[in-house]
């Protein structure tokens, strides 16, 4: 998916040990379908890694290049990420994160 790749490019995010490629493959296998990658010109902008425990939605990562933001690529991503939990019949929702 891209996700540390884009989130190394991203000021005031960083990378933890729990985020490895195993780690995030382990999470998206269940969760397919909920996390998304923005393309621009060919080149990966934004992600989000969404989830769910069967009852409650997670947003966990949402990232956008610095040079990309105030465009409304979270703002999207996140929307997308919501109407899917909404289809698999995920109503309550919360997000992580900072900044």
């Amino acid at each position: 998916m891209g996700t540390n790749n884009i989130r190394l490019r991203c000021e005031g995010v960083s990378i933890r040990d729990v985020d490895s490629r195993e780690n995030i493959e382990r999470y998206l296998n269940p969760n397919q379908g909920l996390s998304f990658k923005a393309i621009k010109n060919k080149e990966l902008v934004g992600t989000i890694l969404c989830g769910h425990d069967g009852r409650r939605g997670y947003i966990n990562h949402l990232a956008v290049r610095d040079s990309d933001r105030t465009q409304g690529i979270g703002r999207k991503l996140v929307e997308i990420s919501l109407d899917e939990l909404r289809k698999q019949g995920i109503e309550k929702r919360r997000s992580f994160g900072r900044g």
